[in-house]
């Protein structure tokens, strides 16, 4: 694991960042409800200086709620506001784009251009593969933000109107998500962030064993281990063969084994899961 899994164009995407800031009235920062410190990138503060901020926790549906909430009331006590969200069905959109009001204050009520009022402009900034095109689309009701598995599939710097006299930048360029702490990469593989072509299905499975046995062994069960206190190792054999995941010779093939108990985890099918809690 941690092999380079993107192109080096995140010094870039923080330069088109820093330089469109000044267009927008507030920045929403998507990050992963399931992990908002590790799917965040740390430099995004920096780059932005003093501008508004609001965080978009992303795939609220796939997270526990009562862990999501401690994360909201973070949040607010780091004075950024923090609203759930789930792209698919749009809950918790409108809850964002108000509190994008909210961010300005009385300053939103007062924008104007040549005497007449003008759309909120709101940039939207994430790492890849975060959700951050998916929301866009909910926040604009349109769908022209391209959306993709791929990092950077947004390739032109976009504005998108939305209703309610607002207006969206998407941004082309990669951000870089936070790699610090133990399991760090475990974390952004269960929630879909680095993609699967980019680290050894074996190693990151057991990884991931070890991560749910100690936080949440439940999950485990649900997707078919009999005894999550296990080895690692023996977890992802007894799936491999209750699967049918067998070479020729009948051994488990455990890169097979061990994605697809990965796939399950991350879209949610073993439960919803929250990964760290606020400090």
């Amino acid at each position: 694991m941690g092999r380079p899994w993107y192109p080096g164009h995140m010094a870039a995407a923080l330069r088109a960042v820093r330089e469109n800031a000044r267009l927008v009235d507030v920045v929403v920062e998507v990050v992963d409800a399931r992990g908002p410190e590790t799917s965040r990138d740390p430099a995004l503060s920096r780059v932005i200086g003093d501008k508004p901020r609001v965080i978009g926790m992303a795939r609220a549906d796939l997270a526990d709620p009562p862990i999501t909430d401690r994360w909201v009331k973070w949040f607010r006590s780091q004075d950024a506001l923090a609203f759930p969200v789930d792209a698919l069905t749009g809950a918790g959109v409108r809850d964002l784009l108000r509190g994008c009001r909210e961010a300005l204050g009385e300053r939103e009520a007062r924008l104007s251009r040549g005497g007449r009022p003008r759309p909120l402009r709101i940039m939207v900034a994430g790492v890849p593969n975060v959700g951050k095109s998916s929301l866009i689309n909910r926040m604009t009701s349109s769908g022209s933000a391209r959306t993709g598995a791929a990092p950077g599939i947004t390739r032109g710097k976009q504005w998108i109107r939305a209703g309610e006299g607002i207006e969206v930048l998407d941004l082309p360029g990669i951000l870089k998500h936070r790699e610090t702490g133990a399991g760090a990469q475990v974390k952004l593989a269960l929630m879909g962030i680095i993609p699967e072509t980019t680290y050894d299905t074996y190693e990151m499975g057991l990884e991931a064993v070890a991560l749910l046995a100690t936080l949440r062994p439940e999950m485990l069960t649900a997707v078919g281990v009999g005894d999550p206190a296990a080895p690692p190792e023996l977890i992802i054999d007894e799936l491999g063969r209750k699967r049918g995941f067998l070479m020729r010779g009948g051994e488990v093939d455990r890169g097979k084994a061990a994605l697809w108990m990965i796939k399950q985890l991350r879209d949610g099918r073993a439960g919803r899961f929250s990964l760290e809690t606020p400090s």
